[in-house]
């Protein structure tokens, strides 16, 4: 159980390694920490980005990390020597997208002002194209209250989609159940401080 003090600003990202070792935390003070939460220790502090971090997450083996910025920066790191890439294999296979800013994910952004109206978003599974629940599917939470499904990858300029009401205010946050093979979706609102329990019903997505 980590139970230091971590950074002197707000955290708004933070994600478990698929290992089970180690917890990233991307923090307004614009670093990302690295924790052994079993032994309280803070393994290192990656540094690079300009502005608050958003968004971040794991590759399945653990190995790298990718964060997003409140200035639309996307960073790659090297968990274990705490060093930036330049570049990365394109075939790295993350673990549940969850980053707004990225290849597969950018036509999410077809109905926004800007780049902070999608809040969130969240894949069904990691950035193959197919699991074995058979097509993988892509849901964001916006600043208008929808919550929006699409098949991944979101690539179009203006894809199809799906949006469901419901929330009163933006859409914070969407997370799949890990059990269950992923049949549920929450999503946290902002102002109306509601936590919704979605059930993922097959071929209801996205045409």
């Amino acid at each position: 159980m980590y139970d230091k003090k971590l950074c002197k600003e707000q955290v708004d990202a933070i994600a478990f390694s698929p290992d089970g070792k180690k917890v990233a935390a991307g923090s307004w003070d614009q670093t990302i920490r690295i924790i052994d939460p079993f032994n309280s220790k803070e393994l290192r502090v990656l540094k690079g980005h300009t502005s608050s971090i958003t968004h971040l997450n794991f590759s399945v083996d653990s190995k790298l990390l990718q964060t997003n910025s409140r200035d639309y920066e996307i960073l790659y790191w090297d968990v274990e020597s705490g060093k930036r890439l330049d570049a990365i294999d394109i075939t790295v296979e993350w673990d549940r997208w969850n980053c707004v800013l990225g290849w597969p994910v950018q036509g999410v952004f077809w109905n926004s002002e800007d780049g902070t109206d999608v809040n969130c978003t969240i894949v069904s599974g990691g950035n193959t194209n197919e699991d074995e629940g058979g097509t993988k599917i892509v849901v964001t939470g916006d600043d208008t209250g929808h919550v929006s499904v699409y098949k991944w990858p979101v690539l179009a300029k203006k894809p199809k989609v799906i949006q469901y009401s419901g929330h009163s205010a933006h859409v914070t946050n969407t997370r799949f159940t890990r059990a269950d093979n992923q049949k549920y979706l929450f999503s946290t609102g902002g102002g109306d401080l509601a936590t919704f329990q979605w059930a993922v019903v097959e071929n209801n997505g996205p045409e």
